[in-house]
């Protein structure tokens, strides 16, 4: 009998053996469908990096990609025979997310300078220029540039015209003994315009198109000052430097909808212009379709997605000016927001714990309201307090004091919690011991 149990022990041993490797077959199997699956919905999908709050250029509309961009995405998708997936991402970590991988291009008003230009590859599609926008109650005119010496300007964060306005203050404002032009930086033309409603600065540089549709929407509250616009500047397509493939089936795309008029039609309808000779020239894309086609043919480059970490990309990091600015800003904000959060909240405890019925109900009330109040609430809310309290904007019109005040709002309510929970945890006899 232990031999026949032995036995059976030992089949039932090799079913499950065997079960057990036809399960991991079959797993195998599905996992390698899957992701045959996921790679050719890969290579049908073009995913779109874009700052969907720049409108007309890109913009929600009932939750739909609007405007330019997404209008011409969709064309050239179409020539591809391709699906497009746009990637709502700000402006300020647009090209971040674009080295990152995760998107294949950035279509989104990005202006060509420089400095871009060391991080990306351009494909030039569009040119604009800029304007002068001011208060509709203000008699300050400016014409041009020089026009503004001594006076704050706002505009949206890294936009090549920045480098303009430095430059005039430089060479012209100083060496006539005036004042130089002083430029504060905001995430968002809305931001910027929302500065120059509150008091915060003089005058808004802002992209044409995008200035008449503010004024469209505000009414008399703004208005466009300078006849002319001022130094155009070129649009371009943004790709990672690696993606020759990409930038070339891109730019054959480009190509195509140029020649069959249907690019023409767009811009026509957004009463825009494709990027002038002289322009292309001075940016050194004049021929910048041509070589992404011909580059793609001659290197016989395949873009390779690369799997798992990005550890070139972790490296590039580290000479990133930006990226570093950005950390110093991270830990400037959240050293200060703690500070003063453990103050105030310390004396929040205090309230919350005390015999008096004023301070203690005051304390309980701040305590459950702020705790109550999400974030992201807290934080527009602060920065739009210029609406409605013009004074305000003395202070709030600067996005990092807005925030601190915000943080610190929110964050003091949780910590007098740890306050109170721990002076609640000393025994009644330690405080009468204390006494004299």
């Amino acid at each position: 009998r232990d031999v026949l149990g032995s036995r059976g022990l030992g089949d039932v041993y090799k079913r499950n053996n065997m079960f057990n490797i036809i399960r991991k077959v079959l797993l195998g199997v599905l996992c390698f469908i899957y992701s045959a699956i996921s790679f050719a919905e890969g290579n049908s999908t073009l995913q779109v990096g874009i700052d969907l709050t720049y409108a007309p250029y890109a913009y929600l509309e009932r939750g739909k990609a609007s405007g330019f961009d997404p209008d011409l995405m969709e064309l050239i998708g179409k020539k591809l025979d391709k699906k497009v997936e746009f990637k709502d991402t700000r402006i300020e970590n647009i090209i971040i997310g674009l080295n990152a991988g995760h998107y294949n291009l950035v279509a989104s008003a990005l202006y060509v300078n420089a400095q871009r230009a060391k991080q990306v590859d351009f494909l030039p599609y569009l040119q604009t220029g800029g304007v002068l926008v001011v208060r509709g109650n203000d008699r300050f005119l400016p014409q041009r540039l020089e026009d503004l010496c001594g006076k704050t300007i706002s505009s949206m964060k890294g936009a090549a015209w920045i480098q303009t306005m430095n430059r005039v203050s430089q060479e012209y404002c100083l060496p006539n003994n005036l004042k130089p032009l002083v430029v504060k930086e905001y995430p968002s033309a809305p931001e910027a315009a929302q500065a120059l409603l509150s008091g915060g600065v003089d005058v808004q540089y802002e992209d044409a198109a995008v200035a008449q549709m503010v004024i469209n929407q505000l009414g008399s509250k703004l208005k466009i000052t300078n006849k002319e616009q001022l130094y155009p500047v070129l649009i371009g397509l943004a790709f990672n430097k690696e993606d020759v493939k990409g930038k070339a089936e891109i730019a054959q795309a480009l190509k195509d909808i140029l020649a069959d008029g249907s690019y023409k039609q767009l811009l026509k309808k957004y009463n825009l212009e494709f990027p002038q000779n002289e322009l292309l020239k001075a940016n050194g894309l004049e021929n910048a379709i041509e070589q992404a086609i011909v580059s793609n043919s001659d290197e016989e480059s395949e873009a390779v997605s690369e799997q798992g970490f990005n550890w070139k990309y972790l490296g590039s990091l580290f000479f990133n000016t930006d990226f570093w600015k950005a950390v110093l800003t991270v830990l400037e904000l959240s050293t200060l927001t703690w500070i003063l959060a453990i103050l105030w909240g310390f004396l929040l405890a205090l309230g919350s714990q005390s015999t008096n019925k004023v301070f203690n109900q005051c304390s309980k009330t701040y305590i459950w309201l702020f705790r109550s109040l999400p974030l992201l609430v807290l934080l527009i809310f602060i920065y739009n307090v210029p609406q409605f309290w013009p004074a305000s904007s003395v202070i709030l019109s600067n996005p990092f004091i807005a925030g601190l005040i915000a943080m610190v709002l929110s964050e003091s309510a949780y910590i007098a919690e740890i306050h109170r929970s721990a002076l609640s945890a000393i025994p009644k006899g330690q405080y009468e011991a204390e006494k004299p």
